[in-house]
């Protein structure tokens, strides 16, 4: 959650607790299908709220280092959604990296999309398979 300068409102720890709800099965990663479990589960199926949760709609995935194929139609699309309906809430995340993350193929001298083993976070004496992604959504950049 952003104010309008793109500063976090919440701790990190915050995140972390939201992010742990939402990872259903605890692999690090939140899929759309997660996400769209927790907010059916949060969400009352009747009544007169709505929200709109626009994911990772960023340059990176759209014309950048990981575009999406037909990612742009997602900006009109979206537009055309928040123009429409008056939603209750419109909440947006980010891919959000620091220049040096562990996930960037760049950062290990690795070729993109190949695993690699990387030391794992909680115990730096055992390791983690890791995807090696392009450079992509690096904090305070374009």
């Amino acid at each position: 959650l952003l104010d309008p300068s793109g500063s976090s409102k919440m701790s990190s720890e915050d995140e972390s607790v939201i992010k742990n709800l939402v990872d259903r099965n605890h692999d690090g990663h939140v899929t759309l299908d997660e996400l769209k479990l927790s907010l059916r589960e949060w969400l009352p199926p009747s009544g007169n709220r709505s929200a709109l949760v626009i994911v990772d709609l960023q340059n990176d995935f759209l014309v950048g280092s990981m575009p999406v194929a037909g990612g742009e139609a997602a900006v009109d699309l979206t537009n055309k959604l928040r123009n429409t309906i008056n939603f209750d809430l419109v909440a947006h995340t980010r891919d959000w990296h620091p220049s040096d993350h562990c996930s960037f193929a760049a950062n290990w001298g690795a070729e993109v999309f190949s695993m690699r083993k990387i030391p794992a976070v909680d115990d730096p004496s055992s390791t983690i398979d890791q995807v090696m992604w392009p450079t992509h959504c690096v904090q305070n950049e374009w």
